[in-house]
């Protein structure tokens, strides 16, 4: 696992101690910084069910002004604070929270949102939902929502719209605007 573009290229990051944490593959995190690049630079990042962090440490390799990384699991964030530590960068912030109750209890707003929930739980189009109604995306944000293949999420959540889509092996990407 690496970080593929930006700052901290070629940088090798931590990886998961187990099958617990199952990370986005460095093709699926080129392919969605492709379609998203646009919107990077300067944005302020939120990285929902971060696992490793290497979604977030990406998005601040390639420009981000800041990103806040949230995940429930101690490993987890225990493994992203090592990552977050070998960037050295002081804009990434780590959190242990439930995302549910973070979204809830939220108060920012965020250009981009990523969110990678377990497979088995499939919570993105409840999480989206969350978003919306709490207002936790800028004007003019994304969502990037990472799921299971068979997992189909709606055209529209709230005033959210599916943009783009893309499929892979086991996993899609849906982005929202």
């Amino acid at each position: 696992m690496r970080v593929i573009a930006g700052q901290y290229k070629g940088m090798k990051l931590y990886a998961p101690p187990n099958d617990k944490i199952r990370p986005t593959t460095d093709r699926v995190r080129e392919d969605i910084f492709n379609i998203i690049s646009h919107k990077v630079y300067e944005s302020v990042f939120l990285d929902l069910y971060a696992g490793t962090g290497a979604i977030g440490i990406e998005a601040v390799s390639r420009g981000a002004k800041s990103a806040l990384l949230v995940d429930n699991s101690r490993i987890a964030i225990n493994l992203i604070e090592k990552n977050i530590e070998k960037t050295k960068a002081e804009n990434i912030r780590a959190i242990r929270y439930d995302v549910g109750k973070f979204l809830y209890n939220s108060k920012g707003s965020y250009d981009i949102i990523f969110m990678d929930p377990p497979y088995l739980k499939q919570t993105a189009s409840h999480d989206i939902k969350t978003i919306v109604q709490r207002s936790l995306l800028a004007k003019g944000g994304i969502v990037v929502a990472e799921a299971a293949l068979a997992c189909v999420l709606p055209e529209n959540i709230g005033h959210l719209a599916k943009t783009k889509y893309k499929a892979y092996s086991q996993t899609a990407i849906s982005i929202y605007e």
